[in-house]
């Protein structure tokens, strides 16, 4: 009966529905930058909505649950929040705006109209998400802290509660104390990722590890720059067959196969239009019909010299 009275005291259901209202409005900003951008809908930015509520929700619920990590030094709410605010949310702040100005700067530099697409959408999702991460979600998590604080249940709204709370413990909110304090609510507890982790921030293992890495992108940047993937389609048949005999034969012949010229449509486009579709046939056949007016004048000028 305790249990589940402390259960429902920290449930914290109202939380879980500002995540969700802050991730469809992350997603709808991200959809209309690229509705705006193009002024039609592209499918390519849909799986981007994945990765954009999987980044948001990893970063709101890691807020959630810094809640209940400082309940171990501070019972005042507004001191709970103002460490949160002052140590676990400069980092969610940093990485996000990391996330954006990388993906704005590949959509402002790319040719790609589809990874421009994805770029600013990303972009625009993490810009918005982090808006509303500090100024909508901190203060619902102020609101719900308070009236756990109180001893309120989460659905009675018009109980008052326990209005006198704890004298506040922290004085000054500078890098020494804070850093202090997280020493204090450091988990100590043995376990494999501790060990790995104390093992490989060793001093004498430090230069090794740089050294390691150093000479690992030494080999990535030579790699990039001077290797190349060469995948034929003879290479998946068997030696000797007469499939494979032949596309060697062809790339003989024909040593510049892979010259061909790329039209890109960039808009949607009717092909139950009759003229449209004639235009688009007379397109692909141009090349062919040059082709042949070419050779015809060609063994006519070679016959009369």
């Amino acid at each position: 009966m305790i249990v589940s009275e402390q259960t429902v005291l920290q449930s914290k259901p109202v939380l879980g529905l500002v995540i969700g209202i802050t991730l469809i409005v992350s997603c709808l900003a991200g959809f209309f930058v690229q509705l705006t951008g193009t002024g039609y809908i592209n499918s390519v930015v849909f799986p981007v909505f994945f990765c954009l509520i999987g980044i948001g929700v990893l970063v709101l619920f890691t807020l959630e649950n810094t809640w209940s990590k400082y309940s171990n030094v501070a019972c005042d709410p507004v001191e709970k929040l103002s460490l949160i605010l002052s140590w676990d949310a400069p980092c969610t702040a940093i990485t996000a705006l990391m996330i954006i100005i990388s993906f704005a700067v590949v959509g402002s530099t790319t040719r790609s109209p589809y990874l421009q697409y994805m770029s600013f959408v990303l972009a625009a999702g993490v810009a918005v998400l982090l808006i509303f991460a500090l100024l909508f979600f901190s203060v619902f998590l102020y609101v719900a802290g308070r009236r756990e604080t109180k001893g309120v249940k989460w659905y009675q709204c018009f109980r008052s509660g326990d209005t006198h709370f704890a004298p506040r413990t922290v004085n000054e909110f500078s890098d020494s104390n804070i850093a202090l304090l997280h020493e204090k609510l450091v988990d100590t507890k043995p376990s494999f990722s501790r060990a790995a982790a104390t093992a490989v921030a060793n001093s004498y293992l430090r230069c090794p590890v740089a050294f390691i890495f150093a000479i690992y992108l030494v080999i990535a940047f030579w790699g990039c720059k001077d290797l190349r993937i060469d995948i034929k389609e003879e290479y998946f048949l068997p030696e000797g067959s007469q499939s494979r005999a032949y596309m060697e034969s062809y790339r003989k012949e024909f040593g510049r196969y892979e010259e061909f010229l790329e039209l890109i449509l960039d808009e949607p486009i009717d092909y139950l239009d009759p003229r449209r579709k004639d235009d688009i046939l007379s397109l692909l056949e141009w090349p062919v019909v040059s082709l042949t007016h070419l050779d015809f004048e060609f063994q006519f000028w070679n016959s009369n010299a």
